[in-house]
């Protein structure tokens, strides 16, 4: 899927998503029911945009409309101080979820995924440690 699709203003490229397994969380397939609702709708421009109360379509959303509904996720979920979390939570969070030991990532391929410059220090400040003590480097080394 190029960004010129989603709507966002960056310069235009394609995005894998991924298949999984639960069919309800699946991006890739959720992604293509929705495709398959505005082409039936006639619309042509972008993917990631508002749809009102009544079911009609709006304009792409803005950042600040992505953090709001972001908030609103965090609230609904019952987290902690929802009103901390934004659209950024989401770049973050899912470098940091790459990297973890179990989907165990290169930080390489999570700065392209992620639109970092490779060499970019950024992408390593948003990677952030799921479990200090498992993912200590003095761990087990007798020290």
């Amino acid at each position: 899927m190029t960004s010129a699709r989603l709507g966002l203003n960056i310069p235009s490229s394609t995005k894998r998503i991924t298949w999984v397994t639960c069919s309800s969380a699946c991006p890739a397939r959720v992604t293509q029911q929705w495709l398959d609702v505005i082409t039936s709708r006639g619309v042509q421009t972008a993917v990631v945009r508002g749809v009102d109360r009544n079911g009609h379509f709006r304009n792409r959303l803005t950042a600040q409309s992505i953090d709001l509904r972001v908030k609103a996720a965090a609230e609904a979920a019952g987290l902690d101080n929802p009103g901390s979390y934004s659209a950024h939570s989401l770049c973050a969070g899912g470098a940091s979820a790459a990297a973890a030991a179990a989907a165990g990532r290169s930080m390489l391929a999570i700065a392209r995924h992620g639109r970092w410059v490779e060499t970019s220090p950024v992408v390593h400040g948003y990677v952030r440690t799921g479990d200090m003590w498992r993912d200590n480097p003095m761990r087990g080394l007798g020290v």
